[in-house]
């Protein structure tokens, strides 16, 4: 029952609206994070709203990956989400972090 409901959430069009949206504006705070006047002034707060929007994606792949099981690894959009993912939450990757703008070709 539990899974029917999250499966209905991740599949609905509001919910990949609000994550392609949030993809959209993560691509723009990556590309506000190559600006040095802009860091130096909101860097905290970018970097904290980054924090969030990269729990929002891995809270994404987790639910998707409860709704869909194993049928999660057969499609290779989702297989591209989850490697972004573990490359963006993995500490020593700081410098790949840009990848998760790559999730901007979801869009298109």
């Amino acid at each position: 029952m539990l899974r029917k409901k999250v499966t209905q959430l991740v599949e609905s069009s509001l919910f990949q609206q609000v994550i392609i949206a949030l993809i959209v504006f993560n691509s723009i705070l990556i590309g506000l994070e190559t600006s040095q006047p802009i860091m130096d002034r909101f860097g905290y707060y970018i970097d904290q709203i980054d924090l969030i929007i990269l729990g929002i994606f891995v809270a994404e792949i987790i639910l998707k990956i409860y709704a869909h099981r194993l049928k999660f690894f057969t499609n290779w959009w989702n297989l591209f989400d989850l490697f972004v993912i573990i490359i963006s939450v993995v500490p020593a990757a700081g410098s790949f972090t840009v990848f998760r703008a790559l999730r901007i070709l979801r869009t298109l």
